[in-house]
This record gives structure tokens, sequence and C-alpha cells, in this order.
């Protein structure tokens, strides 16, 4: 089984990968960050005090430890206890299992703070991450013309 290593981002780091500016210490991939981490990041940093929490956003390592990718909640749980996450893995780094690993660690993370349900949404043509969703026991939802929703039960 492949490993990765979640990394919680602080408002430092979130800020280097938005002006692509590592330190030595960070160890991106060449491909490493990807667009759709650009606009986490935004995310995490419009908060009202972006530091790293339960449900905040991590980067995914490697085994080597390097950063891959990144994945991360939308926030808290809501009322009903669900929680919605989102994650990348750079195209070098794609197809080893990585995303289902992180989709699974995070998985746990929800878990063990209380969210009861994780949800996900996929476009309808990116039918790799909908099978990393179904490898980690989500099920489909429904589909609109766009994208595919997903649901899985913590407990």
């Amino acid at each position: 089984m492949t490993t990765v290593a979640l990394d919680p981002v602080d408002r430092a780091t979130a800020e280097r990968v938005l002006q692509d500016a590592p330190l030595p210490q960070d160890r991106w991939a060449a491909d490493y960050p990807w667009p759709d981490e650009l606009d986490a990041m935004r995310m995490f940093l419009a908060q009202p005090s972006p530091e790293p929490a339960a449900f905040g956003v991590y980067a995914i390592r490697d085994s080597s430890g390097l950063a891959v990718g990144g994945i991360g909640f939308y926030g808290p749980p809501d009322d009903d206890g669900a929680v919605t996450i989102g994650y990348n893995v750079v195209p070098s780094a794609r197809g080893a299992g990585r995303a289902s690993a992180a989709v699974a660690q995070l998985l746990e993370i929800a878990a063990a703070h209380g969210a009861r349900r994780v949800q996900a949404v996929t476009d309808l043509d990116n039918t790799a991450s909908q099978t990393v969703l179904l490898k980690n026991g989500f099920r489909e939802l429904r589909r609109d013309d766009v994208q595919a929703y997903f649901e899985c039960l913590t407990a």
C-alpha cells in the first residue's frame, strides 16, 4: 500500500505556495503547486485566523517527504456534522495511490474530530477522482450536467 504523510499547512507555508517561493526545507515536486492548490491556499488565508487546525489544509507528502499535492477541508463540520473535502496530486505523482491514501487519512481525521459525514464533488470527466472516493467508501449521491456528488459516513 502507498504511504503518504499529511503535513498541516500554516500561514507562512500558504504564502510561500502562493508566491511559488519554496524554502529548501519545503521540498516540493517540480510541478507543485498545481493550480487547484493555489485556490485552496487563497481560501485558507482568507479565514479569520488561518493556522493549522484539524479541519484545515494539508500538504500531501510522498514517502521521501516531497510535497506532491494538497488535501483539506472547506471548513469545520456544519450543524449536521458534515464536512466537504478537496484534494489534488500533481501530474508527476499520479497513478500510484497517493490520493487514495491521503483521502483515507483525511477520513480518519474527520472521524477523530467529530465529523459524521464527509462530502466531495468531482467533475464528471474526472473518473480518477471518482475512483479514489469509491475506494474509500464514498457513495455517489447524484449527478448534474457538470459534477458528481459523493458522501461517506465516518461512523
